[in-house]
């Protein structure tokens, strides 16, 4: 791997974002919250910090809108374990896939989807998009 994160989002076009993540919602409220452009292009995921605040019973997946969805990231929360995983700053779970990131399916958006309702917290996602399909010409992507 080369270049630093912000290299990657300024050389092509960041699609980093904050979620607040409400113990109410349901993977409907988290669809598509990164797009890309258009079908010509490619969510690359640097970085997922989510920090839980209320426990629940449930597992939060990071995953491509595909058909057959790709799963970049999974967590199941345990509401009554009281034991740090090693990887884990308390609440907080780390997933980091480099500057240059891990790909999604082409042209698909990146959705947060749950078991069910309970997990709430705060989530950053480092991304950007890069156009990965050959553009006819004359085409005005």
């Amino acid at each position: 791997m080369s270049g630093s994160y912000n290299h990657f989002k300024h050389t092509y076009r960041n699609k980093s974002i904050n979620r607040t993540i409400l113990a109410s919602h349901t993977s409907a409220d988290h669809a598509d919250v990164i797009e890309p452009k258009n079908s010509s292009y490619t969510i690359y995921v640097q970085k997922i910090v989510l920090a839980i605040t209320t426990h629940a019973d449930q597992t939060i997946t990071f995953q491509d809108g595909a058909a057959t969805p790709v799963v970049i990231a999974a967590h199941t929360d345990e509401a009554t374990a009281g034991t740090a995983r090693p990887h884990d700053i308390p609440g907080t779970i780390i997933w980091d896939f480099g500057p240059e990131g891990t790909p999604l399916t082409q042209g698909e958006e990146l959705d947060i989807t749950f078991s069910g309702a309970g997990i709430a917290g705060r989530c950053h996602i480092e991304a950007y998009e890069k156009l990965t399909a050959a553009v006819a010409a004359g085409s005005t992507n």
